[in-house]
């Protein structure tokens, strides 16, 4: 088994699944995306031993995102944008601790 995942196999996919995904507003499947990397980063900062090159690559990948579409994510980019500040000072506590 690959540690790879394989994006062409979609035949777990339904017809419908495929129809929800494409109605699906782009804005609200974004947000979301971002708001899971930014846990993925506090499960990786969280951890009894801190995984700072995860949660970096996290943290500056959904912060790039949000600063390049930001604008277009309506109301949830404020909230979004308060989440990146915090989980960053979470990095510099969990970074100066080590």
């Amino acid at each position: 088994m690959s540690d790879q995942p394989n994006f062409d196999d979609t035949d777990d996919l339904s017809e419908d699944d495929f129809a929800a995904l494409r109605d699906a507003p782009a804005d609200i499947v974004v947000g979301n995306h971002l708001y899971h990397l930014l846990q993925l980063a506090t499960i990786h900062l969280a951890a009894d031993d801190p995984d700072l090159d995860a949660a970096s690559l996290i943290i500056d990948a959904a912060a790039a995102v949000l600063a390049s579409v930001g604008d277009r994510l309506g109301e949830p980019a404020v909230l979004l944008r308060h989440a990146v500040t915090e989980i960053q000072a979470a990095y510099v506590r969990a970074a100066n601790a080590n």
